[in-house]
């Protein structure tokens, strides 16, 4: 699995990202550029744009400041997907 598969994995754990993969919004094969693009095709909520932030971040966090307080408007199942980021066995906190 390449290093974009690995990221793009941790993406789709989040409902709203596997969301826009399911109704065409995203490409199954999307790369971060596409979520910074993506905004500028659909309306996104405050929480789906903190989301977007934080798989940014973990891309390239020297580019794509996120702060954690974003995560206050998230809702379970974001918040289920983060602390399954946080507490992954193998490599917890992954930055690529």
């Amino acid at each position: 699995m390449t290093r974009t598969d690995e990221w793009r994995a941790i993406a789709v754990a989040f409902h709203r990202i596997a969301h826009h993969v399911a109704t065409g919004n995203l490409p199954s094969d999307f790369e971060p550029g596409d979520l910074t693009r993506l905004p500028d095709r659909v309306p996104l909520s405050g929480a789906e744009q903190g989301v977007i932030s934080f798989l940014l971040h973990i891309w390239n966090h020297s580019e794509n400041p996120f702060d954690l307080s974003q995560t206050q408007r998230w809702d379970e199942e974001h918040l289920a997907a983060f602390g399954r980021w946080v507490t992954e066995p193998e490599e917890p906190c992954r930055y690529f």
